[in-house]
């Protein structure tokens, strides 16, 4: 299979040879003229354990060639690896308009069926605008070619690239066509072991994976030098912090309606006010509750969205106050900041929990709701159905019958614990959280 590399830097040399390495014919494509001679010599400007010999070695075979002539590479290939690197914004965000330059000296050379494949972490809707950009250049020339797009961000480690390539804990492919990503899964099959974990995206999803994920690095290196330097203020050590930190780290964590309890908020709490009492910077946790709050009115933003109308003659069931399964604890939770804002638009409300109904009754006293422990009774008449509680018993109701019961069949699930295709081909509209 003949394979083109676009940009010769750490992401797009370590593929190119990784591919050529496993049997390919690959031709790499850089606009530097005197960076393709000393590539074509073997000769590095970057420092890559394994690189160097790797490449020398496929260099010998004719495994591996280096141009700086767009149409010789684009001619005869069957899929394209894109690994131009994003310039920086003067707001430190990465620039994509290289690369869209690039796709349209793509879209005039090519005139066979092509798979453009985006390694380059590209700001999200780029690698759709690629396709936009070609097809259109294509249709300028009257070409009619097939040519399919795929996201397949990598996860490179510096310094282990070519290993982490070789034996990858997850390969992300994004794509609008199962034709075109069962080509890229086909190619890289030599890579694939037993615990690697294949997954399949929209190509949105797979630039937003990319993204998250080192936003998630970046957010826990900076919590953890937060911790260290807290350690530094209170004389604590901080391996010891870490140590007992770890130790409760196995349980997974999910997307949802936010943390909530009398405890948990109240210790972020107590941390951020103690930091703050220091002198010490706790704009990161401080980040992170208001992030929480935010989350907790999540899903009457989405319900208040569906209508351009007045609100008050609506009715919502609300499926679980409690902060978790197996709790009474109700405090700060998603249910009170729901319960509090639909109360303030005058929305008629239905709770369902099966925590103590007297404590609930306390509660809320002096509000005018439905109290009951039967799921089909607090659905009678509602407009909406929001989960926040994931009880066995709402897990897997009589969903035919509900939908009879209820005026306007709509979930706000959030839990994520619903089967979407299965709720819609019943009639009901679904919204979750990131889904």
């Amino acid at each position: 299979m003949k394979i083109v590399v676009v940009g010769t830097g750490y992401v797009g040399l370590t593929t190119a040879v990784a591919l050529a390495h496993i049997g390919n014919k690959v031709v790499c494509f850089d606009s530097d003229k005197e960076k393709i001679e000393d590539l074509s010599q073997a000769k590095l400007s970057i420092k890559e354990q394994g690189l160097e010999p790797m490449l020398l070695e496929n260099i010998d075979k004719g495994n591996i060639l280096f141009t700086n002539n767009l149409s010789n590479a684009l001619n005869g290939a069957e899929i394209l690896f894109n690994a131009v690197v994003s310039p920086t914004r003067i707001d430190g965000s990465a620039d994509s308009s290289p690369i869209l330059q690039f796709a349209e000296k793509i879209g005039s050379e090519i005139i066979s069926p092509l798979i453009y494949v985006s390694k380059s972490t590209v700001p999200i809707g780029t690698t759709a605008q690629v396709k936009k950009v070609i097809d259109e250049r294509l249709h300028e020339r009257g070409v009619k070619t097939s040519f399919e797009v795929i996201s397949s961000p990598e996860f490179l480690r510096e310094g282990t690239a070519l290993d982490s390539f070789f034996n990858p804990d997850r390969i992300v492919v994004g794509a609008t066509s199962e034709e075109a990503s069962s080509v890229i899964l086909k190619l890289l099959s030599p890579t694939i072991k037993e615990g690697t974990k294949v997954i399949k995206t929209s190509i949105e999803a797979a630039e937003l994976a990319k993204l998250s994920s080192n936003m998630l690095l970046a957010t826990r290196i900076s919590y953890m030098n937060t911790i260290a330097n807290i350690c530094d203020e209170i004389g604590a050590d901080f391996k010891e912090v870490h140590a007992a930190m770890l130790a409760g780290a196995t349980m997974p964590l999910y997307a949802g309606t936010g943390y909530s309890g009398a405890c948990f908020p109240k210790d972020v709490r107590t941390l951020i006010s103690s930091i703050k009492e220091m002198g010490a910077d706790a704009t990161l946790l401080s980040a992170v509750e208001n992030v929480n709050n935010t989350q907790k009115r999540l899903l009457f933003d989405k319900f208040c969205k569906q209508y351009t109308t007045d609100i008050s003659n609506k009715r919502v069931a609300i499926w679980g106050v409690s902060a978790k399964v197996g709790t009474e604890d109700f405090e700060n939770t998603p249910a009170e900041e729901i319960i509090k804002l639909l109360t303030a638009k005058e929305v008629a409300i239905s709770i369902c929990d099966f925590i103590s109904s007297s404590k609930i009754k306390n509660r809320y006293a002096s509000y005018n709701i439905n109290i009951t422990d039967n799921i089909y009774e607090s659905a009678r008449g509602a407009d909406a159905i929001i989960l926040l509680t994931d009880y066995v018993q709402f897990k897997n109701p009589d969903w035919k019958r509900i939908k009879e019961l209820m005026r306007e069949p709509y979930i706000l699930d959030g839990k994520n614990i619903y089967d979407r295709d299965e709720l819609e081909q019943i009639g009901f509209k679904y919204e979750g959280v990131g889904r």
